[in-house]
């Protein structure tokens, strides 16, 4: 396997610990990461509540397609946050 896709995998297992952790170290994870609030609680909702992007969309009155944005935006800052 070449550098670039080993690399490609171990960012994509950064990301998905939270979905392999129960909600209690989902959240210790996130709390512990250090983002802005706005994207803790983006990640708090669809990790730890189980919420789906449709469901964040409705809590928070914005468009589905923002609400995927919002997760996507803080996981890649939860995946740099927690770097190294």
């Amino acid at each position: 396997m070449s550098p670039f896709h080993e690399n490609q995998k171990e960012k994509k297992m950064k990301a998905d610990i939270l979905k392999n952790v129960n909600t209690h170290q989902a959240l210790l994870l996130i709390k512990s990461a250090g983002l802005r609030k706005r994207h803790e609680h983006i990640l708090i909702m669809r990790y730890v509540d189980d919420m789906s992007c449709m469901d964040i969309a409705d809590q928070l009155h914005i468009e589905v397609e923002t609400a995927r944005n919002l997760v996507w935006k803080a996981r890649k800052l939860f995946e740099k946050y927690t770097e190294g």
